[in-house]
Parts: structure tokens; C-alpha cells; sequence
């Protein structure tokens, strides 16, 4: 593991950090490793350093989710509205909307741990370990989101790539308190995209993953916004990225010349390499004003994007602060047993020199739903987002 990520790592300072020194920090906690669960969470722990999104340690069983494009949740989305840890969005099909949870639930207690004030204090000065590495957002109040969202997710990890089962008690509307036990199952990740056209002649195209298996309908969604919208709002909320070359086509449809969007940062031995993407304009690209909308979910190249949008293209960006989690693997090292070590072999850096990485775009315009709204499925980040595109 040390090897691979000392020869390929796409930083050869390691951000500062002594990589001899953790190998040695690595092998030192052997003796203590009982089992196959422990030795993961140790590797897990230790890559978790880097402070890199990408760079991480896969179970097997996580390993081969991740291949056919398999999650293994309980179906809950969570955000952090007034302080309080709560539903955001209900999978479908997954456990949790079968066992009747709604969006604004509130989070009252995970496995017997209440989700309070004590146990967010506690967070703060013994974190715990999330699966990936997100940066705090630079806002006081985006990062105190951020540490909360970390802190609740960690309860739901689990380390050996099993499928748990958890017991959670959330509190309803109308106060009642709702306890269930929920068993984690895999199921396919889809790939969604969609466009409508709002009667304020605002057009929404919503994308879920950067899936070249959309590419067509992307277009056709794009050329008909072109023809028949008088803004365009791009949803990348909850977007955790995906493939890099439909990000370059997508932010080309945006463009009317070739020019420099991005930079990649790879290694040649001890040597950075820094390479400049241009954009490749479409013959007939959509110019009328744009908004992204973003969120603690935005990564990778829906990251990419938002930045490129917003650089070139001044698009308003609106939500809460991204994830700060733009670098990119190429492909995975199998481990012996099923495993798989992934490892950043390209970082970026924008055209206006932005380094993205642990860098969160802040939106444009803040907008975070309060409890009420949720629950009443009011989708104020649009909202706010339409406003802004007609008022320009």
C-alpha cells in the first residue's frame, strides 16, 4: 500500500507529510490487528492523513460494490437544518422509505447514541472517522454544518464493508418519536438526468453522477433549453462526480471559443507535471445567464464543473459550500484479498488558479433550508436560484 502511494501519489511532498514515517506508523500497529475488520479500519485510518478525498481503502465487499456500481445504505440522505441532524432526501426503494421515513425527520438518536449537543461537542475535540476526508468549508457556519454532517455520518460507517443494521429513533412533525431497525442493502446506483422548463421560462437540467451513458440525453437537454428557456439552472446537488471527459463536453456546451479551464497536476518521479485542459466550444452552445446549484454533496467533476461555470461562464452559484474533494484516481489496485487501494494520481487546479482540493466553492448566493421547509418539501435553493436568473 505504502509503495504504490509513495511511487504514484500525485503530490510528491505529500502535502507535508513524512510518508516514511507513517509506513513505519503503519507496520508499528500490526501486533495490535485481531482481525480482518481491524486491519481495514488501521488502513483506513492511516490513508485518512493525506487529507486527500480520493486516496482510501476499500474492504472487499466495498471493492466490489464499487465496481457494479453498487451502494450499500439504508436509503437516508442527511443535512444539517438548525443545528439539528435530519432526513434530506428518502432514497426510493431503499429500506428507510419502506419503513415509512419522511424528508425533515429529525435524527434523535443513532444505535442508542442520542444526537445532541453533548455529542457534537464531543465531536469537535475527538472526531470521528467517516469513510473519505471532507474539508471544512471556509464560511464559520458552512463548517459547523460540516463538522455536525461528519459526525453523524461516521455513526453509520462501517469499517469491515459490512451491511449493518441500526436501530435509529427520529422525531416526526408532529413530535412523535418514530424508533425502527433498518439492515443496510446493496442496490444498483442509477444514473438520472432530466430537464424541465419552469413557467418563468427558467429551465432545470438535474444530473445525478457524470455517466457518459447520459451523454445523448444530456445533449438533447441542452439544445432544447437552448431553443426554449431564458436561463438555465444546472442541479448538482448530491452529485458525487464521475467520469472527467463528460465534464469537459459538458462545460463545452457553455463555451462559444476554445480556452483554458482547467490544469492537472500528475507526477513524473519526484517532478510535478502541470497540463492545461481547454474547452471544445459546441457549434451551438447555450448562452443565456446560468446558475449550479451545490451542496456538501458536490464532488469531483460536478466540482469541476461548478468552478468552470462559474469562471467562465459567471454563473451563480447557490446552495451551501461543495465538498472540496477534486482530485482524480485512474483506476484501482487490487489488494490480495479482494480489496483495493485507491490512490490521487491527478490533483487540479482551476484557471484562475484555485487549488480545489480541501477548496470548497462557496455559493453565490447561501441558501439553506430551514426544518419547516424540508418538511414541507419546499425546495428554497431553487427557488432562490430562479429569482436570481430572472432578476439578471
Amino acid at each position: 500500500m505504502w509503495r504504490t502511494i509513495v511511487d504514484f501519489y500525485y503530490d510528491p511532498t505529500f502535502g507535508g507529510i513524512d510518508a516514511a514515517t507513517l509506513k513505519a506508523k503503519s507496520f508499528a500497529e500490526l501486533p495490535a490487528v485481531q482481525s480482518d475488520a481491524e486491519f481495514y479500519r488501521m488502513l483506513k485510518r492511516n490513508v485518512r492523513v493525506l487529507h486527500d478525498s480520493h486516496t482510501l481503502i476499500l474492504t472487499p465487499r466495498e471493492a466490489e460494490d464499487s465496481r457494479v456500481r453498487r451502494a450499500t445504505q439504508i436509503g437516508m440522505v442527511f443535512a444539517i437544518s438548525e443545528g439539528r441532524a435530519v432526513v434530506a432526501t428518502v432514497v426510493p426503494d431503499f429500506p428507510a422509505e419502506q419503513a415509512g421515513v419522511l424528508p425533515g425527520m429529525i435524527i434523535e438518536a443513532v444505535d442508542g447514541q442520542a444526537i445532541d449537543e453533548a455529542f457534537f461537542q464531543r465531536a469537535r475535540t475527538t472526531p470521528s472517522e467517516p469513510l473519505g476526508s471532507e474539508p471544512f468549508g471556509l464560511d464559520a457556519a458552512d463548517a459547523e454544518r460540516s463538522l455536525r454532517l461528519r459526525a453523524v455520518r461516521a455513526l453509520l460507517v462501517s469499517a469491515d464493508g459490512t451491511t449493518p443494521r441500526h436501530h435509529l429513533a427520529l422525531r416526526r412533525a408532529d413530535d412523535s418519536l418514530m424508533e425502527l431497525d433498518v439492515q443496510a442493502r446493496a442496490g444498483d446506483i442509477p444514473t438520472r438526468e432530466s430537464l424541465e422548463v419552469r413557467p418563468s421560462g427558467i429551465a432545470v437540467l438535474r444530473l445525478s453522477r457524470f455517466d457518459s451513458t447520459v451523454r445523448g440525453d444530456l445533449a438533447d437537454d441542452i439544445e432544447q433549453a437552448r431553443r426554449g428557456s431564458r436561463g438555465l439552472i444546472i442541479d448538482l446537488r448530491g452529485n458525487p462526480g464521475g467520469e472527467q471527459r463528460l465534464y469537459e463536453w459538458l462545460v463545452g456546451r457553455f463555451m462559444t471559443r476554445r480556452l483554458p479551464i482547467m490544469d492537472t497536476i500528475t507526477r513524473a518521479g519526484a517532478r510535478r507535471v502541470v497540463n492545461t485542459i481547454e474547452s471544445v466550444p459546441a457549434p451551438h452552445p447555450y448562452l443565456q445567464p446560468i446558475a449550479v446549484l451545490i451542496d456538501r454533496g458536490t464532488a469531483s467533476a460536478s466540482e469541476l464543473t461548478a468552478h468552470t461555470l462559474v469562471e467562465q461562464r459567471d454563473a451563480i452559484a447557490v446552495g451551501e459550500a461543495t465538498c472540496g474533494c477534486v482530485v482524480a484516481i485512474r483506476h484501482d489496485y487490487v489488494l490480495p484479498d479482494g480489496g483495493a487501494l485507491r490512490v490521487a494520481q491527478v490533483g487540479f487546479r482551476s484557471a484562475h488558479g484555485r487549488r480545489m482540493e480541501a477548496d470548497p466553492l462557496l455559493p453565490t448566493i447561501a441558501a439553506v433550508p430551514t426544518l419547516a421547509q424540508r418538511r414541507d418539501g419546499e425546495d428554497v435553493v431553487l427557488e432562490a436560484a430562479e429569482r436570481a436568473l430572472l432578476a439578471r
